[in-house]
């Protein structure tokens, strides 16, 4: 409809031209001449070009919308309500995993700086994107995207979750064997040497 619009203007944008008895001629004098046909005839065509397209209703008013932007966190907790399948799709683990999982690393080394429950929440929630999504070809820069948050708090909160893993895990082997996770590894080290040999 708009291409119709555009073509019955220009067609009648020629016609207005071609009508106009005055041809300018190189030898004339510029000083004397009368070139505001042209102009009007520009003119003309152009308003009614946008009288057409205003009642087609081609050109609508932009309304300005101020919308929060949604984080990850935000999504988390909205599909923790409605499907447990979107949250693991997000963070890899069921909704009541994730929560006993920050309650968790919440009390690492990693994470004993921060006071505040929902950042502890939030940190965790980008860090496991990071780690379930970042081998399917998303970059940092499609997480930080996702997440809504910048590429530095992709990287320190991944990093700050992998730590507070890590620090579980230590504990975790300690306790069950009585021994730490170094040596726990230098003891499978020496026994594929020892079984290699």
């Amino acid at each position: 409809m708009v291409i119709l619009a555009t073509l019955l203007v220009e067609t009648k944008l020629k016609l207005e031209l071609t009508s106009t008895a005055y041809t300018w001629h190189p030898n004339d004098d510029l000083d004397d001449s009368d070139d505001d046909d042209f102009d009007h005839a520009v003119s003309q065509a152009l308003i009614t070009t946008h009288s057409i397209i205003n009642d087609k209703r081609y050109s609508l008013p932009c309304t300005y919308i101020s919308q929060h932007n949604q984080t990850l966190l935000d999504m988390l907790n909205h599909y923790s309500t409605i499907s447990h399948k979107r949250v693991q799709g997000l963070v890899c683990m069921t909704p009541k995993a994730f929560e006993a999982l920050v309650l968790q690393l919440s009390t690492t080394v990693a994470f004993q700086h921060i006071t505040n429950s929902r950042k502890v929440r939030q940190q965790v929630t980008v860090g496991l994107y990071c780690l379930g999504h970042s081998g399917n070809g998303g970059g940092v820069h499609d997480i930080a995207f996702a997440c809504g948050c910048s590429w530095g708090s992709v990287d320190a909160w991944s990093r700050r979750t992998v730590d507070g893993l890590s620090d579980r895990l230590e504990h975790s082997v300690q306790r069950l064997y009585g021994t730490s996770v170094t040596s726990w590894y230098e003891c499978g080290i020496r026994y594929n040497t020892l079984n290699a040999a």
